[in-house]
């Protein structure tokens, strides 16, 4: 019984789909984490604290402090990031360069951490990202060599429905995880609104207009922290196609506010949500645009909505 019913979940995770969307939000994650780990190198004066550590911090913790503490070590990792990455934006030795990119993505990220007082949250999302792309590109090898040699590397049917489901899984499984982290510790508290002002106060862009908004109105400043912590704590829910484009279109509304008041990089975490929760998979697999398609609903209930539209209104019999 347990089989026949995990059959259809198993047929539908294994579904090869043209690869088109795979390859553009695969060359989006690589070109971010290009970009991310450029930052390493350009703040080694100003961000890195050598000294002995308090604990366990990353996965290099048991490495000697000589080396951690080497920012020659780290300059050589993200030089790896960028030979690695730019050949498989370039699809060049792949699938190596694909494992290669994550690891010394993680292992660069790791080593600054190692030697920071505080963690930077912007790379989480991409250094997962990574390695579940690179898993894809091992498993479909053989058949994105076949889709090559037919002349269709980019829209050869070689991208598994896994590949999408896992990495909206993990995007998700971030978000919701920050928000009960949030309740967990604080509660509803944390929503408080006066945090959000001593933040804008302390590294808020002075000269842009919201900026003084948030700093003369606790009011607004609660609407906002709230509207953040319910679509963090919320966005597992955005597995269900139905909810997918709206917290998606709420997400993106949070971090275009983060990202224009207090200007930290979570660039690539906006565009993975407008990939991956608004539906421009379809939009590309289909070759079709409409409004309508925002609104999460099947297509086969767009597509009648849409009749409905353009009639004005229910048919109605002549009397």
């Amino acid at each position: 019984m347990k089989k026949d019913l995990l059959t259809p979940l198993f047929s539908w995770l294994l579904a090869r789909h043209p690869a088109t969307f795979g390859r553009l939000f695969e060359a989006t994650v690589v070109f971010w984490a290009i970009c991310l780990s450029t930052y390493l190198p350009t703040t080694q004066s100003t961000q890195r604290i050598s000294g002995p550590s308090n604990g366990v911090a990353t996965i290099l913790s048991w490495m000697p402090r000589t080396l951690l503490d080497s920012p020659t070590l780290e300059t050589a990792m993200v030089a790896g990031v960028w030979i690695v990455g730019a050949c498989w934006l370039l699809q060049r030795f792949l699938p190596y360069s694909a494992w290669l990119t994550a690891m010394l993505f993680t292992l660069a990220w790791a080593l600054r951490h190692e030697n920071m007082g505080k963690t930077i949250h912007v790379h989480h999302v991409t250094t997962n990202l990574l390695w579940l792309l690179a898993w894809w590109r091992q498993c479909t090898m053989s058949e994105y060599r076949l889709a090559k040699a037919q002349g269709n590397p980019i829209s050869g049917n070689y991208y598994p429905e896994w590949v999408f489901q896992a990495c909206l899984a993990w995007v998700c499984i971030f978000y919701g995880w920050a928000g009960w982290s949030k309740l967990c510790e604080s509660g509803f508290d944390w929503a408080n609104g006066i945090s959000m002002q001593l933040w804008t106060r302390l590294w808020g862009d002075a000269g842009f207009f919201a900026t003084q908004w948030v700093l003369d109105s606790r009011p607004l400043a609660f609407l906002l922290m709230s509207l953040s912590l319910a679509l963090e704590a919320l966005a597992p829910l955005a597995m269900i196609p139905l909810l997918r484009p709206w917290i998606g279109a709420g997400l993106i509304g949070m971090h275009l506010g983060i990202v224009t008041i207090f200007g930290w990089g979570f660039h690539g975490n906006m565009l993975y949500i407008v990939l991956l929760m608004l539906p421009v998979r379809e939009w590309l697999e289909t070759g079709e645009f409409h409004f309508l398609s925002l609104l999460g609903l099947p297509r086969a209930h767009r597509v009648r909505l849409a009749g409905f539209l353009r009639q004005g209104g229910p048919a109605t019999r002549p009397s």
